[in-house]
């Protein structure tokens, strides 16, 4: 891995954290999380910076690391920068709940052996 993927995973992992505390700060909850434009607008900003850390990441540490959807992360990027209109939050909080923590295990991992 090149000095510029390991600083970028770093930010990924940095943003995964401040995910991860958003959701402790305003509650595990879906009903929560629906109906509280703060809850969705920190969360939507994190998604804004995984995404654009995840677009500085080299062709080949993506085809080395095929495991995530980087491709999806930044799709939900765009939408959440660009297309506001176009956000479904029932999908953002899956990818809150389900593929930033599987994406903050995998960083964890790939920085711990690399």
């Amino acid at each position: 891995m090149n000095d510029k993927d390991r600083k970028n995973l770093e930010y990924l992992l940095y943003h995964c954290n401040r995910m991860q505390r958003h959701v402790e700060y305003f509650g595990d909850d879906w009903t929560e999380y629906s109906s509280n434009e703060h809850y969705q607008a920190a969360c939507g900003l994190e998604i804004v910076e995984i995404g654009e850390y995840v677009k500085r990441l080299s062709s080949e540490f993506l085809e080395e690391h095929d495991k995530i959807d980087w491709s999806g992360l930044i799709g939900l990027r765009i939408i959440h920068a660009h297309h506001y209109e176009g956000i479904m939050y029932d999908l953002v909080w899956e990818v809150i709940k389900k593929d930033i923590p599987e994406l903050k295990e995998y960083i964890e991992k790939i920085l711990s052996t690399e």
